[in-house]
């Protein structure tokens, strides 16, 4: 008798587990939420100014498509962040950033914005010290709703020190914007909806 009511109780959970099984398989659980993923218009303008600004938004894209991609159905090209580079858009109101990528239909807009640096040093006999400051300025935008998530700047500070009394503006530059970037996709990640 008892060995009967373990054959049925086994057999029940057998069936539990391949209708579990099976529902998984043709029905997997992300098909459960919306389906689709949000899409974002990423947007890069380098205001910085310097000879070296191609290395500068490499390193910039490098470090938000991390944060992006995979995550968000990402559009970015070259025609819109020409049309931003034209200049410095942080303070512009909501509909004025909007304005300019009218024409593609994203759910939300990140557009970050690398200010001037701010490059000083200091020599004397025996040794070399560069100090590089970038700024950083985030927006998110939810272009469906017309209103502003976020809006923040982020300045960091790379420091380096010689006694070869040469240290490269870009290589200060470099390191303080992969310092300001990590802060900017901190942020990302905290403000950018799903």
């Amino acid at each position: 008798m008892i060995m009967k009511e373990f054959d049925k109780a086994f057999k029940f959970v057998l069936i539990f587990i391949a209708v579990v099984a099976g529902f998984t398989v043709f029905f997997p659980p992300y098909t459960f939420a919306s389906g689709t993923k949000s899409s974002v218009l990423l947007i890069f303008n380098n205001q910085a100014g310097k000879y070296y600004n191609n290395k500068l938004n490499v390193i910039a894209l490098q470090e938000l498509h991390k944060k992006v991609d995979g995550i968000y159905t990402v559009y970015e090209n070259d025609s819109y962040t020409e049309k931003y580079s034209s200049g410095s858009h942080f303070e512009d109101e909501t509909e004025k950033i909007n304005v300019l990528s009218n024409d593609v239909n994203t759910d939300y807009l990140v557009y970050t914005e690398l200010m001037p640096f701010h490059i000083s040093e200091d020599l004397n006999l025996i040794w070399h010290t560069k100090k590089a400051t970038a700024t950083v300025g985030l927006r998110i935008l939810d272009r469906k709703a017309g209103k502003e998530l976020f809006k923040s700047k982020y300045a960091l500070e790379a420091k380096g020190s010689t006694d070869h009394f040469f240290i490269g503006n870009p290589s200060m530059a470099k390191k303080s914007l992969k310092a300001a970037m990590f802060k900017v996709c901190e942020a990302i990640s905290l403000h950018l909806p799903l």
